[in-house]
Protein backbone atom coordinates (compact mmCIF):
# COMPACT_ATOMS: atom_id res chain seq x y z
CA UNK A 1 0.00 0.00 0.00
CA UNK A 2 2.90 2.10 1.30
CA UNK A 3 4.16 1.56 -2.71
CA UNK A 4 1.19 2.45 -4.12
CA UNK A 5 0.71 5.91 -2.39
CA UNK A 6 4.09 6.45 -3.10
CA UNK A 7 3.58 6.05 -7.06
CA UNK A 8 0.48 8.40 -7.28
CA UNK A 9 2.26 11.00 -5.63
CA UNK A 10 4.94 11.13 -7.63
CA UNK A 11 2.95 10.88 -11.08
CA UNK A 12 2.63 14.14 -12.74
CA UNK A 13 0.76 16.63 -13.59
CA UNK A 14 -2.31 14.72 -12.10
CA UNK A 15 -4.75 12.76 -10.83
CA UNK A 16 -7.18 14.41 -12.28
CA UNK A 17 -10.58 13.44 -11.09
CA UNK A 18 -13.82 14.08 -13.03
CA UNK A 19 -16.00 16.72 -10.96
CA UNK A 20 -18.01 19.96 -11.90
CA UNK A 21 -19.59 22.24 -9.53
CA UNK A 22 -22.98 23.43 -9.56
CA UNK A 23 -23.44 27.18 -8.03
CA UNK A 24 -26.64 28.87 -6.43
CA UNK A 25 -28.77 30.21 -9.47
CA UNK A 26 -27.53 33.99 -9.58
CA UNK A 27 -26.69 35.75 -12.68
CA UNK A 28 -24.11 37.89 -10.58
CA UNK A 29 -23.33 38.79 -6.92
CA UNK A 30 -22.78 41.62 -4.94
CA UNK A 31 -20.10 41.98 -1.93
CA UNK A 32 -21.61 40.20 1.33
CA UNK A 33 -23.75 37.72 -1.43
CA UNK A 34 -23.11 34.59 -0.26
CA UNK A 35 -22.11 31.62 -3.38
CA UNK A 36 -22.81 27.99 -2.42
CA UNK A 37 -23.43 25.28 -3.96
CA UNK A 38 -21.98 21.51 -4.46
CA UNK A 39 -18.78 19.61 -5.99
CA UNK A 40 -20.00 16.34 -7.75
CA UNK A 41 -17.01 14.00 -7.66
CA UNK A 42 -17.28 11.12 -9.68
CA UNK A 43 -13.63 9.37 -9.52
CA UNK A 44 -13.26 6.52 -12.43
CA UNK A 45 -10.91 4.88 -10.34
CA UNK A 46 -10.01 4.61 -6.50
CA UNK A 47 -7.23 8.42 -5.64
CA UNK A 48 -5.14 8.75 -2.95
CA UNK A 49 -4.58 12.07 -1.36
CA UNK A 50 -4.07 14.48 1.65
CA UNK A 51 -7.41 16.21 0.48
CA UNK A 52 -9.75 18.24 -1.33
CA UNK A 53 -10.65 21.71 -1.05
CA UNK A 54 -12.83 24.41 -2.89
CA UNK A 55 -11.42 27.78 -3.11
CA UNK A 56 -13.27 31.65 -4.43
CA UNK A 57 -10.62 33.33 -6.20
CA UNK A 58 -9.96 37.03 -7.44
CA UNK A 59 -7.79 37.93 -9.61
CA UNK A 60 -6.30 41.10 -11.87
CA UNK A 61 -4.59 40.65 -14.73
CA UNK A 62 -2.84 43.19 -17.06
CA UNK A 63 -1.13 42.58 -20.51
CA UNK A 64 0.46 44.30 -23.24
CA UNK A 65 3.12 45.25 -25.30
CA UNK A 66 5.69 47.68 -25.55
CA UNK A 67 9.47 48.30 -27.49
CA UNK A 68 8.75 44.53 -28.76
CA UNK A 69 8.54 43.09 -24.91
CA UNK A 70 5.41 41.48 -23.96
CA UNK A 71 4.74 42.66 -19.99
CA UNK A 72 2.24 40.68 -17.80
CA UNK A 73 1.47 42.00 -13.89
CA UNK A 74 -1.15 40.18 -12.04
CA UNK A 75 -2.88 41.14 -8.34
CA UNK A 76 -4.69 38.69 -6.37
CA UNK A 77 -7.71 40.54 -4.59
CA UNK A 78 -8.78 37.67 -2.53
CA UNK A 79 -8.90 33.78 -2.04
CA UNK A 80 -10.63 31.73 0.77
CA UNK A 81 -10.71 28.19 0.93
CA UNK A 82 -13.05 25.51 2.33
CA UNK A 83 -11.66 21.83 2.91
CA UNK A 84 -14.50 19.39 1.60
CA UNK A 85 -12.28 15.95 1.69
CA UNK A 86 -9.30 16.39 4.79
CA UNK A 87 -8.01 19.30 6.51
CA UNK A 88 -5.84 22.21 6.14
CA UNK A 89 -3.35 20.17 8.35
CA UNK A 90 0.66 19.33 7.18
CA UNK A 91 1.36 15.63 7.47
CA UNK A 92 -2.46 14.99 8.19
CA UNK A 93 -2.75 11.86 6.20
CA UNK A 94 -3.70 10.18 3.16
CA UNK A 95 -7.32 9.79 1.97
CA UNK A 96 -8.69 7.38 0.11
CA UNK A 97 -11.50 8.16 -2.76
CA UNK A 98 -13.86 5.15 -4.04
CA UNK A 99 -15.48 4.83 -7.49
CA UNK A 100 -18.84 6.11 -6.35
CA UNK A 101 -20.60 9.38 -7.31
CA UNK A 102 -20.28 12.05 -4.33
CA UNK A 103 -21.45 15.72 -3.46
CA UNK A 104 -19.78 17.82 -1.15
CA UNK A 105 -21.23 21.37 0.28
CA UNK A 106 -19.71 25.07 0.29
CA UNK A 107 -20.06 27.92 0.95
CA UNK A 108 -18.82 31.58 0.84
CA UNK A 109 -19.50 35.31 1.92
CA UNK A 110 -18.00 37.22 -0.07
CA UNK A 111 -15.62 40.20 1.16
CA UNK A 112 -17.45 43.77 1.35
CA UNK A 113 -14.34 45.45 -1.02
CA UNK A 114 -14.42 43.35 -3.76
CA UNK A 115 -14.19 45.48 -7.21
CA UNK A 116 -16.85 44.17 -10.30
CA UNK A 117 -15.19 41.89 -12.91
CA UNK A 118 -13.85 43.19 -16.00
CA UNK A 119 -12.96 42.04 -19.32
CA UNK A 120 -10.96 44.59 -21.08
CA UNK A 121 -8.35 45.25 -24.07
CA UNK A 122 -5.50 44.64 -21.70
CA UNK A 123 -6.86 43.49 -18.86
CA UNK A 124 -9.27 41.36 -16.77
CA UNK A 125 -10.46 41.29 -13.52
CA UNK A 126 -11.64 37.87 -12.75
CA UNK A 127 -13.47 35.76 -10.10
CA UNK A 128 -14.05 31.81 -9.58
CA UNK A 129 -14.87 28.99 -7.55
CA UNK A 130 -11.94 26.24 -8.15
CA UNK A 131 -11.38 22.50 -7.20
CA UNK A 132 -7.98 21.03 -5.75
CA UNK A 133 -7.17 18.25 -5.23
CA UNK A 134 -4.51 18.04 -2.27
CA UNK A 135 -1.35 15.57 -3.47
CA UNK A 136 1.12 16.61 -1.64
CA UNK A 137 1.60 19.60 1.34
CA UNK A 138 3.30 21.81 -1.72
CA UNK A 139 1.33 20.30 -4.62
CA UNK A 140 -2.21 21.13 -4.86
CA UNK A 141 -4.05 19.87 -8.34
CA UNK A 142 -6.67 22.17 -9.96
CA UNK A 143 -9.21 19.78 -11.19
CA UNK A 144 -12.47 22.43 -12.40
CA UNK A 145 -13.13 25.53 -12.09
CA UNK A 146 -16.63 28.12 -12.54
CA UNK A 147 -16.42 31.84 -13.03
CA UNK A 148 -18.75 34.39 -11.30
CA UNK A 149 -19.57 37.53 -12.07
CA UNK A 150 -19.25 40.23 -9.14
CA UNK A 151 -20.90 43.27 -9.59
CA UNK A 152 -18.63 45.97 -7.33
CA UNK A 153 -20.76 48.71 -4.96
CA UNK A 154 -19.68 52.26 -3.65
CA UNK A 155 -21.87 54.13 -1.72
CA UNK A 156 -21.94 57.95 -3.24
CA UNK A 157 -23.66 59.29 0.40
CA UNK A 158 -20.72 57.82 2.29
CA UNK A 159 -17.85 58.10 0.30
CA UNK A 160 -18.54 60.91 -2.06
CA UNK A 161 -20.87 63.16 -0.44
CA UNK A 162 -19.98 65.92 -2.44
CA UNK A 163 -20.76 64.35 -5.68
CA UNK A 164 -24.34 65.81 -4.61
CA UNK A 165 -23.48 68.83 -5.96
CA UNK A 166 -23.85 70.96 -9.10
CA UNK A 167 -21.04 71.15 -11.19
CA UNK A 168 -19.73 73.74 -13.07
CA UNK A 169 -17.16 73.29 -15.56
CA UNK A 170 -15.53 76.26 -17.53
CA UNK A 171 -13.99 74.66 -21.03
CA UNK A 172 -10.71 75.81 -22.65
CA UNK A 173 -10.94 77.91 -25.30
CA UNK A 174 -8.92 78.31 -28.40
CA UNK A 175 -10.74 81.48 -30.01
CA UNK A 176 -11.11 84.20 -26.69
CA UNK A 177 -13.24 85.67 -26.03
CA UNK A 178 -15.77 83.29 -26.88
CA UNK A 179 -16.20 80.96 -23.59
CA UNK A 180 -18.40 77.29 -22.87
CA UNK A 181 -19.67 76.73 -19.87
CA UNK A 182 -21.19 73.49 -18.85
CA UNK A 183 -23.48 72.49 -15.81
CA UNK A 184 -24.55 69.36 -14.54
CA UNK A 185 -27.36 69.21 -12.04
CA UNK A 186 -24.55 67.27 -10.09
CA UNK A 187 -20.96 65.29 -9.94
CA UNK A 188 -22.55 61.64 -9.21
CA UNK A 189 -24.63 59.29 -10.70
CA UNK A 190 -26.30 55.56 -10.35
CA UNK A 191 -27.19 53.58 -13.19
CA UNK A 192 -30.53 53.93 -14.32
CA UNK A 193 -30.18 57.43 -13.61
CA UNK A 194 -30.17 61.02 -16.12
CA UNK A 195 -27.82 63.67 -16.33
CA UNK A 196 -29.07 66.99 -16.94
CA UNK A 197 -26.90 69.34 -18.23
CA UNK A 198 -26.82 72.66 -19.53
CA UNK A 199 -24.17 74.12 -22.12
CA UNK A 200 -23.89 78.37 -22.08
CA UNK A 201 -21.75 80.02 -24.63
CA UNK A 202 -20.61 83.52 -24.45
CA UNK A 203 -19.69 84.98 -28.76
CA UNK A 204 -18.93 88.42 -28.73
CA UNK A 205 -17.82 87.71 -32.26
CA UNK A 206 -20.66 85.98 -33.51
CA UNK A 207 -18.27 83.47 -34.64
CA UNK A 208 -20.29 80.68 -36.72
CA UNK A 209 -21.25 77.32 -34.18
CA UNK A 210 -21.04 74.06 -36.46
CA UNK A 211 -21.53 71.41 -33.62
CA UNK A 212 -21.67 71.02 -29.94
CA UNK A 213 -20.99 67.48 -29.13
CA UNK A 214 -21.37 66.02 -25.08
CA UNK A 215 -19.88 62.48 -25.07
CA UNK A 216 -20.15 60.15 -22.19
CA UNK A 217 -16.33 58.47 -21.48
CA UNK A 218 -15.16 55.39 -19.88
CA UNK A 219 -11.33 55.79 -19.52
CA UNK A 220 -9.21 52.64 -18.44
CA UNK A 221 -6.01 52.87 -17.22
CA UNK A 222 -3.73 49.48 -16.98
CA UNK A 223 -0.23 49.17 -15.60
CA UNK A 224 2.68 47.39 -15.32
CA UNK A 225 5.56 49.22 -15.34
CA UNK A 226 4.20 52.20 -17.17
CA UNK A 227 0.81 53.02 -18.06
CA UNK A 228 -1.37 52.69 -20.87
CA UNK A 229 -5.22 53.89 -21.37
CA UNK A 230 -8.32 53.35 -23.11
CA UNK A 231 -11.23 55.27 -24.36
CA UNK A 232 -14.90 54.12 -24.80
CA UNK A 233 -17.39 55.86 -25.45
CA UNK A 234 -20.82 55.37 -23.14
CA UNK A 235 -23.05 57.68 -24.84
CA UNK A 236 -23.32 60.60 -27.26
CA UNK A 237 -25.30 63.87 -27.98
CA UNK A 238 -25.06 66.56 -30.20
CA UNK A 239 -26.31 69.92 -30.73
CA UNK A 240 -29.61 68.56 -32.85
CA UNK A 241 -30.67 66.33 -29.91
CA UNK A 242 -30.73 69.03 -27.71
CA UNK A 243 -33.01 71.84 -26.44
CA UNK A 244 -32.41 75.21 -27.59
CA UNK A 245 -33.23 77.16 -24.66
CA UNK A 246 -31.93 80.16 -26.12
CA UNK A 247 -29.04 80.99 -29.35
CA UNK A 248 -26.64 80.54 -27.05
CA UNK A 249 -27.75 78.13 -24.08
CA UNK A 250 -28.42 74.38 -24.76
CA UNK A 251 -30.02 71.63 -22.09
CA UNK A 252 -30.41 67.97 -22.26
CA UNK A 253 -29.93 64.79 -20.69
CA UNK A 254 -28.08 61.96 -20.98
CA UNK A 255 -28.95 58.41 -19.47
CA UNK A 256 -26.32 56.02 -17.38
CA UNK A 257 -26.59 52.47 -18.28
CA UNK A 258 -27.98 50.32 -16.12
CA UNK A 259 -25.29 47.31 -16.69
CA UNK A 260 -22.55 50.61 -15.78
CA UNK A 261 -19.76 49.58 -13.17
CA UNK A 262 -18.60 52.24 -10.60
CA UNK A 263 -16.16 54.40 -10.50
CA UNK A 264 -12.74 52.63 -9.49
CA UNK A 265 -14.81 49.30 -10.07
CA UNK A 266 -16.34 49.86 -6.29
CA UNK A 267 -13.00 49.30 -4.88
CA UNK A 268 -9.74 50.61 -6.43
CA UNK A 269 -6.77 47.76 -7.52
CA UNK A 270 -3.38 48.46 -7.98
CA UNK A 271 -2.84 47.59 -11.89
CA UNK A 272 -6.13 48.46 -13.27
CA UNK A 273 -7.87 51.80 -12.78
CA UNK A 274 -11.73 52.81 -14.28
CA UNK A 275 -12.72 56.40 -14.34
CA UNK A 276 -15.79 58.55 -16.05
CA UNK A 277 -15.81 61.79 -18.16
CA UNK A 278 -17.87 63.85 -20.01
CA UNK A 279 -16.39 65.79 -22.50
CA UNK A 280 -17.50 69.02 -24.24
CA UNK A 281 -16.19 69.99 -27.57
CA UNK A 282 -17.38 73.30 -29.58
CA UNK A 283 -16.36 73.11 -33.29
CA UNK A 284 -16.83 75.49 -36.10
CA UNK A 285 -15.55 75.97 -39.76
CA UNK A 286 -13.02 73.36 -39.35
CA UNK A 287 -11.71 74.10 -36.32
CA UNK A 288 -11.86 73.58 -32.69
CA UNK A 289 -13.19 76.83 -30.55
CA UNK A 290 -13.53 74.80 -27.03
CA UNK A 291 -13.03 71.09 -25.65
CA UNK A 292 -12.36 69.60 -21.85
CA UNK A 293 -13.54 66.87 -19.73
CA UNK A 294 -14.88 67.32 -16.42
CA UNK A 295 -14.85 64.14 -14.07
CA UNK A 296 -18.26 62.46 -13.01
CA UNK A 297 -18.15 59.59 -10.30
CA UNK A 298 -20.35 56.56 -10.58
CA UNK A 299 -21.89 54.80 -7.87
CA UNK A 300 -22.82 51.12 -7.61
CA UNK A 301 -25.52 49.34 -5.63
CA UNK A 302 -25.85 47.43 -2.69
CA UNK A 303 -27.17 43.95 -2.16
CA UNK A 304 -29.77 45.73 -0.32
CA UNK A 305 -30.69 48.77 -2.59
CA UNK A 306 -29.92 46.39 -6.43
CA UNK A 307 -33.27 46.11 -8.29
CA UNK A 308 -34.51 42.24 -8.28
CA UNK A 309 -32.10 40.20 -10.90
CA UNK A 310 -34.04 38.41 -13.61
CA UNK A 311 -35.41 35.14 -13.08
CA UNK A 312 -33.13 32.25 -14.44
CA UNK A 313 -36.33 31.27 -16.31
CA UNK A 314 -37.08 34.61 -17.58
CA UNK A 315 -35.40 36.48 -19.83
CA UNK A 316 -33.98 40.16 -19.70
CA UNK A 317 -37.42 41.63 -20.64
CA UNK A 318 -38.73 39.70 -17.49
CA UNK A 319 -40.90 37.80 -19.95
CA UNK A 320 -41.53 34.29 -19.24
CA UNK A 321 -39.55 32.22 -22.20
CA UNK A 322 -42.61 29.47 -22.27
CA UNK A 323 -45.70 31.23 -24.72
CA UNK A 324 -48.93 30.76 -23.58
CA UNK A 325 -50.81 29.08 -25.96
CA UNK A 326 -54.00 31.20 -25.63
CA UNK A 327 -51.59 34.13 -26.86
CA UNK A 328 -49.65 34.51 -30.32
CA UNK A 329 -46.40 34.58 -30.17
CA UNK A 330 -44.77 38.49 -30.93
CA UNK A 331 -43.50 39.51 -33.96
CA UNK A 332 -39.63 40.08 -33.57
CA UNK A 333 -40.61 43.62 -34.14
CA UNK A 334 -43.09 43.87 -31.14
CA UNK A 335 -40.59 42.58 -28.68
CA UNK A 336 -39.49 46.38 -27.72
CA UNK A 337 -43.12 46.55 -26.64
CA UNK A 338 -43.55 43.95 -24.54
CA UNK A 339 -42.98 45.76 -21.04
CA UNK A 340 -46.06 48.50 -22.22
CA UNK A 341 -48.35 45.34 -22.91
CA UNK A 342 -51.05 44.55 -20.51
CA UNK A 343 -53.11 41.77 -20.64
CA UNK A 344 -56.96 42.01 -21.21
CA UNK A 345 -57.47 38.04 -21.07
CA UNK A 346 -59.25 38.25 -17.46
CA UNK A 347 -60.93 34.95 -17.62
CA UNK A 348 -60.81 33.12 -13.98
CA UNK A 349 -60.20 36.90 -12.77
CA UNK A 350 -61.77 37.77 -9.52
CA UNK A 351 -62.79 40.83 -10.93
CA UNK A 352 -65.53 38.48 -12.75
CA UNK A 353 -67.06 37.80 -9.94
CA UNK A 354 -70.26 39.10 -8.76
CA UNK A 355 -69.89 41.48 -5.47
CA UNK A 356 -72.17 38.97 -3.56
CA UNK A 357 -71.61 41.37 -0.49
CA UNK A 358 -73.73 43.73 -1.80
CA UNK A 359 -76.26 41.32 -3.36
CA UNK A 360 -76.96 40.13 0.14
CA UNK A 361 -77.18 43.45 1.88
CA UNK A 362 -80.30 44.49 -0.84
CA UNK A 363 -81.97 41.51 0.12
CA UNK A 364 -81.92 42.24 3.70
CA UNK A 365 -84.17 45.31 2.72
CA UNK A 366 -87.01 43.15 0.54
CA UNK A 367 -90.37 42.09 2.26
CA UNK A 368 -90.37 38.24 2.68
CA UNK A 369 -94.57 37.48 2.22
CA UNK A 370 -93.40 34.13 4.00
CA UNK A 371 -90.83 32.07 5.35
CA UNK A 372 -88.67 29.92 2.81
CA UNK A 373 -87.65 26.50 4.03
CA UNK A 374 -87.08 22.65 2.58
CA UNK A 375 -90.85 21.89 3.47
CA UNK A 376 -92.39 24.80 1.87
CA UNK A 377 -90.38 23.96 -1.32
CA UNK A 378 -91.68 20.15 -1.06
CA UNK A 379 -95.16 21.27 -0.89
CA UNK A 380 -94.64 23.52 -4.18
CA UNK A 381 -93.26 20.65 -6.39
CA UNK A 382 -96.24 18.43 -4.94
CA UNK A 383 -98.77 21.00 -5.73
CA UNK A 384 -97.51 21.42 -9.58
CA UNK A 385 -97.08 17.93 -10.10
CA UNK A 386 -100.77 17.55 -9.10
CA UNK A 387 -102.07 20.22 -11.30
CA UNK A 388 -99.99 18.54 -14.71
CA UNK A 389 -101.28 15.53 -13.19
Amino acid sequence: MSMLMTTRLLQAPGPFVPCHIRCNTKRYYYPGDTVSGQVVVTPTETIYCHGMYVAFEGKAVVTFKTLGETRTKNEDICKMESYILGKNIPHAGMKKMLVQTQEFNFSFELPLDLPSSFNGKLGVINFQVVVYLVRSDTYHVKQTEKTIKVRGTLDLHEFHPDSFRSVTYLAPTRRPPLTCTLQLNKGGFLPCEKITFTIELFNPDEREIDEITLTFLKKVTYKVRESKSAKATVAFINKSSMDEVTPTIWSGTIPVPKDLQPTQFGAPIEIIDLQYAIQIEVTGRDTTLAKGEVPIIIGGFTKFTAPPQPDPETDNSGQSKTTSPSRRPTSPGDEKDNDNIVSTDRRGSSSDLPDLSQAFSLLSFLPLSKSISMENLKNEARADKGKKA
